[in-house]
Parts: C-alpha cells; sequence; structure tokens
C-alpha cells in the first residue's frame, strides 16, 4: 500500500490531518495576502494528473457600504515531467560580471617583473650582454606576452599565503603515505601547473561562465565557471537537479533521473558538491 503523506497547510496553524483524502497523493495550499485582495492556491495530485485551483477573493470599501468579488481559476496538466526535459532547458552563457581568476580567487598570489626589473637580477660585474639576459627572461618558465606587453610571472613565496598552499602540498602527500622525495615532486608538478596556468590566462585570456535554467516557474542559476564543459555537464546538472527538487516541492513527479531514486535531488545535490570539492584538494 502506497504510504500517505502529511498535508502542510501554510496559511493555518492548524493540526496536520492523519491523511490525504481518497485518491490524492500530494496536496498544497498557498495563500498570499494583499491590499484589498487574498488568493489562494490548492495544489492537488491524482495518479499522473496535476490540479491547480487559484481563488482570488477582492474587497472594495466604498463610502456607503463594502463590496466583494471572488474569481476562480483552475487548471489541469500531467504531474510527470521527465528530468531530461529540464535539463535541455539548462542554458550556458557567458559570465561578463568576473574579473581575472587571481583576483576573483584565493590561492594565486604572483607577482609579474618586466624586463627592465629582471635585469637586476643579474650581477652587474659579470659583464652580462644585453642579448644574453634578454634570451634568459625569455627562456622564463613564466614569460608571458600579451597586447605587447611582456613579462615574467613568479610564485612569490614571501607571501602568507602562497606559501601555505606551496607548504600544504607537501604535508598533503606525506600525510597520505607519499615518501619524501615523492612528496616533493608532487610540489614541484603543483608549482609548475601553478605557474603554466597563469601564463595561459595572461597569454590567452580567461572566459568565465555561467549556468542558468527556468521551467514551469522554477528557476536556479549558478556563476563563475571557469570551464565551458564544465558548465555544460555537472554544472548544468547540478542546476537541472536544483529546479527538479522546486519542482517536486510544487506536486510534480519527476522521472528518468540517472542517480540513485532513493536520493532526494538536494541530497544527490550535496553529495556531488562535497565530491567536487574533494577532487579539488590538489592539483594534478
Amino acid at each position: 500500500m502506497k504510504p500517505r503523506q502529511r498535508v502542510i497547510q501554510l496559511d493555518t496553524r492548524e493540526a496536520l490531518p492523519d491523511e490525504l483524502p481518497p485518491g490524492v497523493d500530494f496536496r498544497k495550499v498557498e495563500t498570499k495576502k494583499t491590499k484589498g485582495s487574498l488568493i489562494t492556491t490548492v495544489t492537488e495530485r491524482r495518479g499522473r494528473w496535476l490540479h491547480v485551483k487559484t481563488t482570488l477573493k477582492t474587497r472594495r470599501k466604498g463610502r456607503v457600504s463594502r463590496s466583494s468579488r471572488t474569481s476562480v481559476e483552475e487548471r489541469t496538466e500531467s504531474a510527470i515531467i521527465p528530468f531530461k526535459r529540464i535539463l535541455a532547458a539548462c542554458k550556458v552563457e557567458p559570465d561578463t560580471d568576473m574579473g581575472p581568476p587571481w583576483r576573483e580567487h584565493d590561492g594565486w598570489e604572483h607577482r609579474k617583473e618586466s624586463f627592465d626589473t629582471f635585469q637586476n637580477r643579474f650581477d652587474p660585474d659579470a659583464d652580462t650582454s644585453y642579448d644574453d639576459m634578454l634570451a634568459h627572461y625569455k627562456a622564463c618558465r613564466g614569460y608571458t606576452w600579451n597586447d605587447g606587453y611582456s613579462g615574467v610571472l613568479f610564485i612569490d613565496l614571501d607571501n602568507a599565503d602562497a606559501k601555505a598552499n606551496y607548504e600544504g602540498m607537501y604535508e598533503y602527500h606525506r600525510g597520505r603515505g607519499a615518501s619524501k622525495q615523492v612528496a616533493r615532486e608532487m610540489q614541484a608538478l603543483w608549482l609548475r601547473d601553478y605557474i603554466d596556468t597563469l601564463v595561459k590566462w595572461y597569454n590567452d585570456g580567461y572566459e568565465w561562465w555561467g549556468v542558468v535554467c527556468e521551467y514551469k516557474g522554477a528557476e536556479s542559476s549558478c556563476w563563475g565557471f571557469d570551464d565551458e564543459d564544465y558548465a555544460k555537464t555537472e554544472g548544468s546538472r547540478n542546476i537541472a537537479e536544483d529546479v527538479a527538487y522546486a519542482l517536486q516541492q510544487k506536486g510534480y513527479l519527476i522521472t528518468g533521473e540517472e542517480t540513485d531514486k532513493k536520493k532526494s535531488y538536494r541530497e544527490n545535490r550535496i553529495y556531488h558538491i562535497r565530491l567536487n570539492a574533494n577532487m579539488q584538494n590538489w592539483r594534478n
């Protein structure tokens, strides 16, 4: 026998009834009061059909007497929504409000040296030629060139945050059983990847993306993705699950979801957020 859920009357403080009316699988009552009007919406799901009844009561106060008017609007539609339709409604759009990644997020602390500053690294008594200094300058791993301006990027380990990230990589791998040599190698790999990512941003530019979704009055969005492919896949899926959860609260039945049916959309989304966060503990 199908278990029956309790009814939550949002507009009253009365005790909850023990069960729903016969044949009703879902029922929700919402009330909205405005000046001179009262809107009551009753949503019921019977099998695969969703019935919505909206009652509008208005009152007008005249000089002599008061008048009231009641109008009722009813609609019936299918309560079943395939999850793929919600996913298809997700749109990936450019996020133009975000700035450079190293300013938007912590963990990308660095400094940029011009060639004039870079020359001070050479011993003035060594009589190093200009061409040799320029060759060393351009051969640096952190060398960048964009819009007619060049520079070399350095990770400033005197910065407390940068130093904590750098040393944290060694402690992270040592804490998981890596030998000292392997931990130092992983630390150096992280540092090279750090610089390469910054150089790519300086040379090729950076892009930010956002995911928006709206379906049957339920909507959700998330911005600040730095990978368009990720936004189209995992980002869109997470936003679609948010919208699906909101639609469930409206009485709809979401079908075709590939995740564990025993989990709600909200629980599944929290699981994936924690999983993604754990995967970003270190860069490989």
